[in-house]
């Protein structure tokens, strides 16, 4: 239990450290007129900062309460391994201004996720190469996450724009 509130409170400090800026511009909740919800955020990376993005995520979701939470359990997760992965291999030695860029929107009949970072690139033809659950205990090379985040939405894409990393996915309401 010490422990847990030991990594709470660095979470804690690590929020009050983050400028006023940055807590008041870059992360947004709007309703557009064509009934979609939006959230967009900017974070640094940094593995604690997965705490925060999920916070965002959670309340962004309860917020807007249109979808099923089954459908928001598989974008959420999703998202945290993509995030995990951005913070762990796209950034092995970061600068102190590296960071990720996280935009959600929920549609009538569909959520679409989209996260931008410039780190390292990424091989796409991992996206086709999904480790079956048997052999998660044996394989060696990583892409777990990977795995479970295709697994977890009905589309999932990567492209290289301009040095930018540009991951999306939709995980439809129904």
């Amino acid at each position: 239990m010490g422990r847990d509130r030991t990594r709470i409170g660095r979470i804690e400090r690590i929020r009050a450290d983050l400028t006023p800026d940055f807590k008041d511009k870059s992360v947004s909740f709007a309703q557009s007129a064509s009934s979609a919800f939006y959230f967009a955020a900017q974070y640094s990376v940094q593995i604690e900062i997965l705490f925060l993005l999920y916070d965002d995520l959670s309340s962004f979701f309860a917020k807007a309460g249109t979808v099923h939470p089954s459908r928001i359990a598989a974008a959420v997760w999703a998202t945290m391994e993509i995030a995990a992965n951005i913070v762990e291999h796209g950034h092995p030695q970061p600068k102190p201004d590296a960071g990720f860029h996280v935009e959600a929107t929920i549609h009538l009949d569909h959520i679409e996720i989209i996260l931008r970072d410039c780190g390292l690139g990424f091989d796409p033809t991992l996206l086709t190469q999904a480790v079956l659950p048997t052999e998660w205990q044996t394989h060696q090379r990583g892409g777990l996450g990977l795995s479970l985040a295709r697994r977890a939405v009905d589309e999932l894409s990567y492209a290289r724009e301009d040095g930018v990393n540009v991951w999306k996915f939709v995980v439809r309401s129904a």
